[in-house]
C-alpha cells in the first residue's frame, strides 16, 4: 500500500484502499503509526485546520531549503519544505502536499492533504482532497493521552 517508495505512483500500484465506510485511517492503515509506533499518527484534519486558522505563515528559505514556516500564537513553529509532488508519471515542482488521516468523500480514493504552494514568494496553503496514490509527504504527530 503507500508506505514504501515507488518508482511511480499510479492507481494500479496503490494497494491501501479499504473500500469501507471509514472516514479516518485506522492504525493499521496509518503509515506514521506503522513506522513510528503506538501514539504516532498522520495529522488529523483538525490538526491542519488549526495550523491554517491560527498560524502566521511565511514563505522563504530556511536552512537552505525552500518552504513555509507556520508560527503559532505561542511562538512555536513548524516548517513545511516545498519538494514537489509525484503522481501519474509526473513530478510537479513548486508545491508539496502533506497527508491528513481523513479520507475524502469519494469511496476512499482520496484523502485530505495540507498543500503548500510557492507562488513567487506568496504564502499559499490550504486543505484539499488528493488522490491517495500520489506521493505526498507525512509529518507525523505524537498524540497525547
Amino acid at each position: 500500500g503507500g508506505r514504501f517508495d515507488e518508482d511511480d505512483y499510479w492507481d494500479h500500484n496503490y494497494l491501501a484502499y479499504s473500500h469501507d465506510s471509514n472516514t479516518i485511517l485506522r492504525p493499521a492503515q496509518d503509515a506514521a503509526c506503522q513506522e513510528w509506533g503506538e501514539g504516532w499518527q498522520i495529522p488529523s484534519y483538525d490538526d491542519i485546520s488549526e495550523l491554517l486558522e491560527c498560524c502566521k505563515w511565511e514563505c522563504g528559505k530556511f536552512q537552505g531549503v525552500n518552504g513555509f514556516r507556520a508560527t503559532g500564537p505561542n511562538g512555536v513553529h513548524i516548517f513545511f519544505p516545498i519538494f514537489g509532488i509525484y503522481g501519474e508519471g509526473q513530478f510537479t515542482e513548486g508545491y508539496s502536499a502533506y497527508w491528513t488521516n481523513e479520507l475524502g468523500d469519494d469511496d476512499d480514493a482520496s484523502a485530505i492533504a495540507l498543500c503548500v504552494v510557492d507562488m513567487d514568494g506568496a504564502t499559499n496553503h490550504f486543505g484539499t482532497p488528493i488522490t491517495r496514490y500520489y506521493g505526498c509527504f507525512i509529518r507525523p504527530v505524537l498524540k497525547g493521552e
